[in-house]
């Protein structure tokens, strides 16, 4: 991966199927991940300066007195660290007979009364 400052972003944009007239949803959202597993709906993100953020576009885009424009905000949304690391493979896993193995100590004063 390279780590120099990029001259450009390009963020791919594709109409959200599940935007419904009046309610908060994006008209643009990132496509779904080539890499997502079978099933999973993962959608594309952009690294900046090694920070994963997540992208949609938004119809409600106005001039600097508020007036709409008919153009689409697009807003860039920092991904927490859990969000980020979801489904990374670099967390260790258990190894085979990886449990720590004690001997068994028994109880010398358990089940042994002596009436």
């Amino acid at each position: 991966m390279n780590d120099q400052p990029k001259n450009k972003i390009y963020l791919n944009l594709v109409p959200n199927v599940n935007k419904k007239a009046g309610d908060n949803q994006p008209v643009m959202v990132a496509p779904n991940s080539p890499k997502a597993p079978e099933g999973k709906n993962w959608k594309m993100n952009v690294s900046i300066n090694n920070e994963w953020y997540d992208y949609a576009g938004f119809d409600n885009a106005t001039d600097i007195e508020g007036n709409p424009t008919g153009g689409i905000t697009v807003i860039l949304t920092k991904k927490d660290a859990a969000q980020a690391t979801a489904g990374a493979t670099n967390q260790p896993g258990f190894k085979a007979g990886g449990f720590q193995k004690k001997p068994f100590t028994s109880n010398k004063s358990f089940g042994n009364r002596n009436y």
